[in-house]
């Protein structure tokens, strides 16, 4: 694989100003929606977040035909991301990893990938969420995403058997013995 010419921080600027071009971003730390089904996220509102983080969106959820309990732990999901950005950088990474949790468990994974790549990226040493992210990757039909996360939960915590396994299951199904 060729290195790129450009560096990290020379990429970064490229994307930021492409997404401020487009309105996608207003400063360096805030979403702003360019879809109706995008949530709008302040993200400079995160305390202790570096101002390079660029937080996705999570889609709205419809759960008007979800049974009451299924709709009240969503609809308590989607309200505590949607606070996330008024707490401290570790109490938004595990907010945003615990709705995650949520929005997996009822299949709602649309949902559930933002959360969880929000969440490694507010905590980025926490093997938890890179995992997670890999799972609802894979499971979404992501295959080059969920290796990227899978090789990351990896280098965070090794061994790590349950990654190896799924990692090695995307090994096999991309033909790259």
């Amino acid at each position: 694989m060729s290195e790129s010419p450009l560096d990290g921080r020379a990429v970064r600027r490229a994307c930021l100003s492409w997404l401020e071009e487009t309105s996608l971003i207003v400063g360096v730390a805030t979403i702003v929606a360019a879809t109706p089904l995008a949530a709008t996220l302040a993200l400079g509102a995160v305390p202790g977040a570096p101002a390079s983080i660029i937080l996705q969106a999570v889609p709205p959820i419809d759960a008007s035909a979800m049974e009451p309990a299924v709709r009240q732990q969503v609809e308590a999901a989607r309200r505590q991301v949607a606070g996330a950005a008024a707490l401290p950088t570790a109490e938004a990474a595990t907010i945003f990893g615990e709705a995650g949790r949520t929005f997996s468990l009822y299949l709602l994974l649309d949902a559930a990938m933002p959360c969880f790549e929000n969440a490694a990226a507010l905590a980025p040493q926490d093997f938890r969420w890179a995992y997670y992210a890999g799972v609802t990757a894979r499971t979404r039909g992501d295959l080059d995403r969920a290796r990227a996360h899978f090789r990351r939960a990896l280098a965070l915590r090794s061994p790590f058997p349950a990654a190896l396994v799924r990692l090695g299951e995307l090994e096999i199904l991309g033909h790259d013995l």
